[in-house]
């Protein structure tokens, strides 16, 4: 299934992967960061900039989750694109490719410049946290057109796709479809905002319509990732086309659903936003739908003995810290950790299967070979085995009454059960962060390493 793509299609792929591999290099960065700005002999020693923490978490936050995404989005998209049967003289609209690439740049850089620029107040509202400066939204509107250029592309060339790759394809449609429909939920929050001022709740209201539809944007891509994980397994496809289309018609349902809400509710109903957090229920449909599909065929097929090294472990770690998450959402209420441990653990198994398509699937697209097996089995083990204990602890504190979206515990370290589970929170934490520091240092030694000239 998968081959070397030729030079000039490589380039472009290249290009995708280096940045999505480097926001969530500089994700890493501002985590350490944000650690030295509290810690007490740094935090009196260093000149930090003002309000950096609150301003260093938002550009943690956006470059380790919504650049960070988006980014492999666009690896998908084109590394798709790029198997194109290319034999009458098709060039898949390259310069398309290149226009995004650009655009994506510039404006993860722009996001950049805020939490040091010293002006500014952060805004830690939910799915999109901003910086309020004109930088911060510009660098947002130029990430944004950037990507969309890329679904653009993607959608012109759809039907071209060799058959190989259609189910993945549908699904990364309706990511691309997702993604408009995201667009034009926050058009139409920011139509009826232009008369607001611009703080907490202005942003906290734009984000918020526009920000459930990208979470079923985020499903299709997870979708997409343990689809193809899958096949490099088993060597076959997990469906057929029809399956997929199925699929792809259940998530643009839940969209357009989610954007008729606009239309069925007063704006300033606050009934809406009410309406939006429920339709969070919807997701499990497809969900359950898929692991279904997915299970039942894992049991009945074995495991071929030229089966990819890393696949089934990415893929089985990714299933699992996914499935907790979904657990745990079933008893969020958004003031405690419990809903960052739901959220941690969905964005976790996400995260797994998107390592396990680099390892598995991009890296050899671009003719690049890993080395260190061995760190890397660890890598994905000491990732995902933290994330579970992370999640787990976050989980069992918040019930306790632990507080969100501050620095320390949040709780009360009074008794012998909370501190132990506290503890083996931290524990987890560690193993995650080192288990994603050894990911970036082995994706970059092999995105750096010499190049296969085999075809």
């Amino acid at each position: 299934m998968v081959g070397l793509l030729p030079k000039h299609q490589s380039k472009d792929l290249f290009w995708w992967v280096l940045l999505a591999l480097t926001s969530l290099a500089i994700a890493g960065i501002f985590a350490i960061l944000l650690v030295l700005s509290r810690a007490p002999i740094t935090e009196a020693k260093l000149p930090w900039p003002p309000d950096f923490f609150s301003k260093g978490l938002v550009a943690h936050v956006t470059l380790s989750f919504i650049v960070w995404f988006l980014a492999v989005f666009g690896c998908m998209m084109t590394s798709i694109i790029s198997q194109i049967d290319n034999s009458k003289g098709n060039k898949n609209n390259t310069t398309i490719d290149i226009i995004s690439i650009f655009l994506v740049s510039i404006g993860t850089l722009a996001l950049l410049i805020p939490p040091f620029y010293g002006s500014g107040e952060p805004s830690l509202n939910n799915y999109v946290p901003v910086i309020i400066d004109p930088i911060y939204y510009t660098g947002l509107a130029i990430f944004t057109v950037g990507i969309l250029s890329s679904v653009v592309r993607f959608l012109l060339t759809f039907q071209q796709i060799n058959e190989e790759m259609r189910g993945e394809a549908w699904l990364l449609l309706s990511g691309g479809i997702l993604f408009i429909l995201g667009l034009v939920a926050i058009f139409i929050s920011g139509s009826n905002l232009s008369l607001a001022s611009v703080d907490f709740n202005f942003n906290e209201t734009l984000f918020w319509g526009g920000g459930h539809i990208f979470q079923v944007l985020n499903l299709s891509l997870f979708f997409s990732a343990i689809t193809i994980l899958y096949k490099l397994i088993y060597r076959q496809q997990l469906a057929p086309t029809n399956f997929f289309v199925g699929m792809t018609s259940i998530l643009l349902v839940i969209g357009l659903i989610n954007l008729s809400l606009y239309s069925i509710f007063d704006f300033n109903d606050p009934r809406l936003p009410i309406a939006f957090t429920k339709m969070q229920f919807a997701l499990g449909v497809p969900v359950v739908v898929l692991f279904s599909w997915l299970g039942f065929n894992i049991y009945n097929n074995s495991i071929p003995k030229n089966s990819h090294k890393f696949a089934f472990l990415s893929l089985s770690w990714s299933l699992s810290l996914f499935s907790i998450g979904m657990i745990l959402a079933l008893f969020v209420d958004g003031q405690d950790t419990r809903t960052p441990a739901h959220y941690h653990a969905v964005i976790g198994g996400i995260n797994v299967a998107l390592i396990g398509i680099f390892y598995c699937w991009i890296f050899p697209l671009i003719g690049k070979k890993l080395k260190f097996e061995k760190l890397i089995k660890a890598q994905i083990i000491l990732y995902s085995l933290g994330q579970c204990l992370f999640v787990i602890g976050m989980f069992i504190t918040g019930t306790a009454g632990a507080s969100r979206k501050i620095m320390g515990p949040g709780i009360e370290l009074d008794n012998l059960f909370i501190i132990i589970v506290t503890m083996v929170k931290d524990v987890g934490g560690g193993l995650a962060i080192i288990g994603g520091g050894l990911f970036i240092f082995l994706a970059f030694f092999a995105l750096f390493s010499q190049t296969s000239n085999s075809q």
